[in-house]
């Protein structure tokens, strides 16, 4: 019976993605999906410590539609939204030991190159750094459209949607190449990871370098603080002592003056300078923080921050430039479903930490899989501190894996490697 529920559900929820994910193409199919997607949330959850804030999370999604001004927007946002919780909820009510865990992991890792392949397929290139504008001239500019979309792929989205497995694959590398002696699987895991930087790179994301750069070193503290003393313990932290001496050199004779240009990119200016620099986001953070203090608890409407910005404030942007989201993921999350909304969010970020913490303490084996989720996780996080994965951009269905991932993953720990 298990089986057959876990194929059929799997099933309507494969027919129903395309239509979520682009419900404005064909409206009387994706209300289909919808209810498809109903009867699956229709079976009761297993006891589990995401249920209490996902309960406090998906009340104040529905608020967050019937608050909205602006229904085509919100329709969007909601039904990748919706997609993206029921992938977690099939993750959760299917995936009980390791076997199916590493499946999982195995689609994961499939939804991630689709993802990507797509992204480089369609994405705008933007010209920001010389070295990498000199490789994108060789590169085709978006090759294909995405349906219902005139503009292309933004740059920022397509490497928010690298950065879960920039962390995630050389823990793997660890486990199936190096531990294992496995040096096909090795190789094979570090091709994905130079393909996954590759693409990392060409998109010239300040916030995601940021975010890569940081959640790696956090990571590798993470797990150098694992090991007892050793030598090889002691050598690990004076080379990160090392890379964070040479950073701060390099920083340093580069100026601040070089590097606050290389954020402020020039080249794409607005009434505010750059349309990618502090001045500008300064400007969207300010108006937003307005926006929550003047609808706390609903929100302004699923999907409708973008229409809601420009029609109660006067934001010293250039008229014609669409400001899509608040360049922050945790006033993003406020805008759309109000502050108790964020709270819930937040919340079921803390439970994923907290049952990573869980693995990473009692089981040895499992911890670089542990550690290297939580890796992508912390680097989505410092993303969302100067930028936004909105909840209907479709790189957010990545995140709502990963948090499935790690729901269940105390029950592949149960399980011997």
């Amino acid at each position: 019976m298990y089986n057959r529920w876990a194929w059929f559900e799997g099933g309507l929820l494969a027919a129903a993605a395309p239509f979520l994910l682009f419900p404005e193409i064909m409206p009387l199919a994706t209300a289909v999906s919808l209810l498809f997607v109903i009867f699956i949330w229709l079976r009761p959850l297993p006891p589990h410590p995401f249920n209490l804030p996902l309960l406090l999370f998906a009340f104040m999604l529905g608020v967050g539609v019937l608050v909205t001004a602006d229904p085509d927007l919100t329709v969007q946002s909601f039904a990748t939204l919706l997609l993206g919780l029921t992938i977690w909820r099939c993750l959760v009510r299917h995936v009980d030991n390791w076997v199916q865990w590493r499946l999982a992991l195995a689609l994961f890792g499939l939804l991630g190159a689709g993802y990507m392949l797509l992204g480089v397929l369609t994405t705008d290139w933007l010209l920001k750094i010389a070295v990498i504008e000199t490789v994108l001239a060789y590169l085709p500019q978006r090759v294909v459209d995405l349906p219902g979309r005139t503009a292309g792929t933004h740059p920022n989205m397509l490497a928010a949607a690298t950065l879960p497995y920039f962390t995630l694959l050389p823990l793997l590398i660890y486990v199936w190449g190096w531990r294992q002696r496995n040096w096909h699987n090795g190789l094979l895991l570090v091709l994905g990871w130079l393909l996954v930087t590759a693409v990392l790179l060409l998109t010239q994301s300040r916030s995601a370098y940021m975010a890569a750069v940081v959640a790696s070193l956090i990571l590798l503290l993470g797990a150098v603080g694992l090991l007892s003393a050793s030598r090889q313990k002691y050598l690990m932290l004076g080379g990160i002592a090392l890379v964070l001496l040479l950073g701060a050199i390099g920083a340093r004779e580069v100026g601040w003056g070089t590097m606050q240009s290389f954020w402020d990119d020039p080249r794409q200016q607005t009434s505010l300078g750059s349309a990618a620099s502090l001045g500008f986001r300064q400007e969207v953070w300010r108006w937003s923080t307005v926006a929550i203090g003047d609808f706390p608890f609903t929100g302004v409407g699923l999907g409708s921050y973008s229409h809601v910005l420009r029609r109660f404030y006067p934001v010293a942007v250039t008229p014609d430039y669409v400001i899509s989201h608040a360049h922050n993921q945790y006033l993003q999350t406020a805008l759309d479903v109000g502050l108790p909304g964020l709270i819930a969010y937040l919340a079921l970020i803390m439970t994923a930490f907290g049952l990573v913490w869980r693995i990473v303490r009692l089981d040895w084996q499992l911890r670089p899989f542990a550690l290297g989720l939580a890796g992508g996780l912390v680097a989505y996080l410092i993303f969302g501190l100067t930028d936004a994965v909105p909840f209907g951009a479709k790189p957010s269905l990545l995140y709502w894996y990963l948090l499935g991932l790690i729901a269940t993953l105390p029950r592949a720990a149960a399980r011997q490697l």
